[in-house]
């Protein structure tokens, strides 16, 4: 009774296993499969079926890929050759045929038996290679990745690092400028309470003068009126006593009178002018204070002004920090898969690559 065969699809539902996975195992664990070739078509054996199911059961059981190699090495060795469904000749993909293996020296139709041992061994040998190879590209794939994973702590702490120090600096310099900012109000209030003391002191002055001028005007004016008196009390005598003085005299003593009193009024006006003269320097050393309250109060603007433009320039390199961080892990995340893909085209090529064996 022939045996029952199996297609690759076959294969998926009996193990239910996407097919994805079955076509992956028959191509790994080819040397252990018994397959013919029925036209365009490869079937298996129950043999077959009974070996993926038992890789099924260690691959549940955790089992790496190389483990599950040595495993079928140990009870199964190399697969046996299997006789063709039909005698026709191996076929190509394309569809045509291939002459049979012969050996020089003997018929054309017979197979190689003599070379089969020589083939085993050789077949040990290749997977041994292979499984040696496989295990340098997984410590080499697993050295990768921890270099990969160092290279991302490192840039991540630097990064951030970088961001804290920017951070720390802005706020120092916002502070710094904060304190600038007090002060120059402070120094300004300052002067402009100074300012209007000093302006209040020479107003009080001012006044004090102008009470001092009015009064000693209004004394001048009496002393002048008595003096006035005096002398009209004087010419009476005088015109009483002596009607006889010349004109000459009178007139002198007009004279005389008259150039005293002009004396008293430039004394007065000289007193006042200087009253006068004082009053304005007070006043003009007041506006003096308050055009430099004024002009500190606008140097303090404009420093803080400034600060803000500095701290703003601050904001905007954090700004080009933070897309040159994003141009750099996008750039870093870009450049992981390329790295990646040798090695995942090693593995593929490769029958006992580790990470292969799970798709």
């Amino acid at each position: 009774m022939e045996s029952r065969t199996y297609l690759a699809s076959d294969l998926a539902g009996e193990l239910g296993l996407p097919r994805s996975t079955i076509n992956d195992w028959l191509m790994r664990y080819a040397d252990y499969l018994e397959v013919e070739t029925r036209g365009k078509r490869k079937v298996y054996s129950e043999k077959s079926l009974r070996i993926l199911k038992e890789i099924s059961g260690m691959r549940n059981e955790g089992k790496s890929s190389f483990e599950i190699e040595q495993l079928l090495a140990s009870r199964y060795g190399i697969r046996p050759e299997v006789a063709p469904h039909t005698p026709a000749a191996p076929v190509r993909e394309n569809g045509e045929t291939l002459p049979a293996p012969t050996v020089p020296g003997e018929p054309s139709g017979e197979t190689l038996p003599a070379l089969r041992p020589a083939f085993e061994q050789m077949s040990v040998q290749i997977n041994t290679e292979f499984l040696k190879l496989a295990d340098r590209l997984e410590e080499a794939e697993h050295q990768r990745r921890r270099l990969v994973q160092r290279m991302r702590i490192i840039m991540t702490v630097l990064l951030l690092g970088l961001v804290a120090f920017i951070l720390i600096l802005a706020l120092v310099m916002y502070q710094a400028f904060s304190r600038i900012e007090q002060r120059n109000r402070e120094a300004a209030q300052q002067a402009t309470r100074e300012s209007g003391k000093k302006l209040d002191e020479m107003t009080v002055i001012l006044d004090k003068s102008r009470e001092d001028f009015t009064t000693n005007l209004a004394r001048l004016r009496d002393e002048m009126g008595r003096q006035r008196e005096s002398f009209e009390a004087r010419i009476r005598e005088m015109e009483k006593d002596a009607a006889t003085r010349t004109e000459a005299q009178i007139i002198k003593l007009k004279e005389e009178f008259a150039r005293k009193q002009q004396q008293e009024l430039q004394k007065l006006v000289d007193a006042h002018e200087k009253k006068l003269k004082e009053a304005q320097a007070a006043t003009a050393k007041s506006d003096s204070l308050r055009q430099q309250a004024e002009n500190e109060a606008k140097n303090a603007r404009e420093k803080l002004s400034q600060g803000q433009q500095e701290l703003e320039q601050l904001r905007r390199l954090l700004n080009e920090l933070e897309g040159k961080r994003i141009e750099a892990e996008k750039a870093r995340q870009a450049l992981t898969p390329e790295a990646a893909a040798p090695a995942g085209t090693a593995e593929k090529a490769t029958p006992a690559a580790p990470e292969e064996a799970s798709k």
